[in-house]
This record gives C-alpha cells, structure tokens and sequence, in this order.
C-alpha cells in the first residue's frame, strides 16, 4: 500500500523523541553486528614489508585454523581496524586456545619478526609461538615470544622476533591465547612476517677489552657500548659485569670444554654426572693436557657433545646479562705441552670433535642473538681451518683469540684477517671481533695498528684488565635476547 505523504498523520512532540530513542538504542545496541564502528578504529596499518601470504583474509581463510583449545574458525567481518576489514574468528574451548596463521620459507641463521593484530575478552593474554619445519616438513622446534595483555575493544599487536634455527626452512605462526571465559571469542587479522636486517658490526679500529678472572671490579673501565670483558669460571655472576651489560657492554662468560677441569658451576655440570647428562670421559689413551686436566672425549657423538647444548642453555637462563662465550682451547689441532701433535693418532677425530662444538655454541647463540669467540687455533692447513682447511679462520666462530704471541704478527695478522671468520655468523656476518692480548705495550700498539683485531689489550696476567685509548660502540650484543 502507498501511502498519500499529505495525508499521514501528524505525531507530537513526545511521540518524536520516543521514536529517536528507539532508533539509538538500536544503532548502539552491543549486539548489533557494526558495533565496532562506534569505537575508533584500531590496529596496525598495512606495510609493504609484510610477507605474510595471507594478512587481512581478504578473500578467504587460507592459512588460518583452529588448534589445541579452538574451534569452528571463521572468517568474519569487521569494521573497528585501521587495514583489515576482515579476521579470524574461533571460540575458545579451554584456558589456552592456540590458532595456527600462515607459514613462510625462510633460511637458517636469518632473523624474522611474526607479528599478528589480537582481540579478546578482558583479562585475556597473548603470544607468538613459531613452530620450524624442514624442508621436507619435519617439525624442528618452537620459539615463544613474549606475553601481551589484550583488550576487548582495542586491537593490540603481538609480536615475536627470532633467529631461525639450523636446518629449518619454514617457520609458521601460533597465536597462544589464554584467559578467563571458554566460549568467549578471539579474533585475530594483520597477520605480518618480515625479516629483520641487523646494522652492520662496527669492528675498526681496535679498542681495549678485558678478560677478569680475578677481583670483578676490574671489568668497570668496560662499562659503556663497544666495551668488552671475559667474565671467568666463577664470577660470572658478580653485580660488575651486570652493570657493563647494563651500561651497553659485551659480557662474554668463560667456557673449556676441552679439558676435564671441573672447577666452577658449568664445568661441573659438563664435566660430572648432572642435570644435562652422565658423567663425561677421558680421550681414550688418558692425555694429560697441561697442568689443569686431561683431554675430554669431544669427539662427535660422545656425551659431553650430547650434554654441551644443555649446559650453554642453563648458562644462558641463568645469566640474562651475557652476551655470548669464551670457549677456550677449542682449535681445529692440539698445543697442549702433555702431549705431541705429531705423534697424536686421533687428529681427524679431534678436528672433527671441534667443528661440532662450534656448531653447538653458534646454534645456541643464533637463538639468543649472543656471539663466541675461541681461543683455540684454526690455522690454513694446520689442523685447518672450516669450512675451507686451505684458509684460516672459522666461520661459525665470531672470532678467534690470539694470547701473547707479541712477536708473532707477521703470522698472526693475515691470520685473523682471514675472511672466513664469522662468515656464518648472523650476528657479526663476516665482521670478525678478534681478540689479542699481548705482553708489552709496543705488541699492543702492532696488534692495533694491523687493522685485523677489533679488541687488543696488554694483559701478562688476568687478575687487572687496564683500559686504553679511545672507545666507540660496536653493535654487538649486550644481553641475552
């Protein structure tokens, strides 16, 4: 039926304002499916940096499900966010509901940043997890970024940065949401996968670093960025090295794995039956290293190989203020005065023992964004150097460290200049932190001048650790990350 507009009735007054509020009650009602467009919009704007195959849904759920503690995902419309105008619905089953997002390819020792926009009841939480693939699709391991409280009415992002493990090719997100209220609704959208570029080490010139075995006040002088000290096997610890990562220095923590010497809380659990495995062994034959021990058993497969990831992982949970390793004596051949080189029958076996314990720090410092340097030789040809034996220097190591061979330069310059130092490295990627401690100042000054040292120091004994000359930040890291 039409209706004659001149012939409707006419209404009062009260009849009009009972008819506007009927309206706004129901434009404003919490039930109506645009609610959102009465809060101001939200969330994070689109970049051109984003990988993700699949960030908005905007033409479907590809990539997206429920998991453990989630169910009936789908797609819906939404209108409160500043880029997407649609997300990914599940009701929550149980206290944590996990919702899988879509994976990418990526490359071992890369750093990439998983990111999604997050909506949920009050009181609720979030993170990202990223679960490694091979290649071939075999689960490697996960990653747990930090928790983020989430709101009902604003989209907050959660974010987790990552250093991709060895041998993985793919890492694909999981957001873990966990809260009061099952049946409640967690959305999710602006799925974002980038990878993160780390500004180049600064290396050169060389400046004063200081290894402090003895009283930990020696490590003050290092307190400010570009600053450097080896803590020792006992005072790792103490509240000084705390205040040189804290003031934007590098604190890397001593480590031998070499020998049997049990002195200090990691030795001992490396060295005896502990929490990370049985006891270790003797290199069959017995050989005495030097005054401190015997030779261990490193070689591939033994169980100090099985028990060193567990000991730099508990060192690493434990010392949030490290930055990385000394690993002292691990060289691709043997100095030690207990024994000859020459007459040594297991010299294949002890290269290879030393390659898999550098694997085993750099695995574990691409996953805290820490460093290592050793103390140990990898000389061109002379127990050789990896991956190439015609060149020195190894490519998994941050740098190698040179002890008062102050008469040596000539030798150990090219040495330390070799460019397969940290060739592997993704924190310090090629830019080597050597490391020479001489016994008089003029071998100092060579060693600095030689363009191939980023930390030189004169140091005859480690009990003082004098600073000199000028500083300058580096880049590298200051912390467990």
């Amino acid at each position: 039926m039409v209706v004659d507009p001149g012939r409707m009735p006419r209404t009062t007054r009260a009849q009009r304002l009972t008819i506007l509020a009927v309206g706004l009650a129901v434009t404003l009602s919490p039930h109506s499916p645009r609610a959102g467009a009465m809060t101001s919009p939200s969330g994070t704007a689109a970049s051109s940096a984003n990988r993700s195959s699949n960030p908005v849904l905007a033409v479907g759920a590809g990539g997206y499900s429920a998991r453990q503690g989630a169910s009936g995902l789908r797609r819906v419309r939404i209108d409160d966010h500043v880029a997407a105008s649609w997300a990914a619905q599940v009701r929550r089953t149980a206290s944590t509901a996990h919702v899988r997002e879509p994976s990418h390819w990526v490359r071992p020792g890369q750093r990439w940043s998983f990111s999604s926009d997050v909506r949920a009841g009050a009181g609720s939480r979030a993170r990202i997890r990223v679960l490694w693939r091979t290649g071939s699709g075999r689960v490697l391991s996960v990653s747990r970024g930090p928790s983020r409280t989430l709101t009902a009415r604003r989209w907050t992002r959660v974010t987790g940065r990552f250093s991709v493990p060895p041998r993985a090719r793919s890492g694909r997100t999981i957001v873990n949401v966990t809260g009061p209220g099952r049946s409640s609704a967690v959305l999710l959208t602006q799925h974002d996968v980038r990878r993160l570029r780390r500004p180049l080490i600064r290396n050169l010139p060389a400046q004063a670093a200081g290894i402090v075995y003895g009283a930990s006040s020696q490590a003050l002088p290092y307190a400010h960025p570009g600053g450097l000290v080896v803590a020792g096997r006992d005072n790792y610890d103490d509240r000084a090295f705390r205040r040189v990562s804290a003031a934007g220095g590098t604190v890397l923590v001593y480590l031998d794995a070499v020998i049997d010497n049990d002195y200090g809380r990691y030795h001992s659990l490396l060295n005896n039956a502990s929490v990370c495995g049985p006891a270790t062994s003797r290199w069959p034959g017995g050989y005495r290293a030097n005054q401190w021990g015997h030779l261990n058993d490193f070689r591939v497969g033994s169980v100090l190989q099985r028990k060193l990831r567990c000991v730099l992982e508990r060192m690493v949970r434990e010392n949030p203020h490290m930055a990385g390793w000394f690993a002292d004596d691990v060289g691709s051949r043997s100095w030690y005065p207990g024994f000859s080189w020459r007459r040594f029958p297991g010299k294949r076996a002890y290269r290879a023992g030393a390659v898999a314990l550098t694997r085993t720090f750099r695995r574990v410092a691409d996953e805290h964004g820490l460093v290592f340097i050793v103390n140990g030789t990898w000389g061109a040809n002379d127990g050789g150097g990896y991956p190439d034996v015609s060149r020195s220097g190894n490519a998994l190591a941050d740098g190698g460290f040179v002890e008062h061979h102050d008469r040596e330069l000539a030798y150990f310059g090219p040495y330390a200049c070799s460019r397969q130092w940290a060739a592997q490295s993704p924190v310090t990627r090629g830019r080597a932190i050597n490391y020479a401690v001489t016994h008089t100042a003029a071998a100092r000054d060579q060693y600095a001048r030689s363009n191939c040292y980023a930390y030189v120091n004169r140091q005859s004994d480690y009990g003082r650790s004098p600073s000199w000359g000028s500083s300058h930040a580096t880049g590298l890291p200051t912390r467990v990350r």
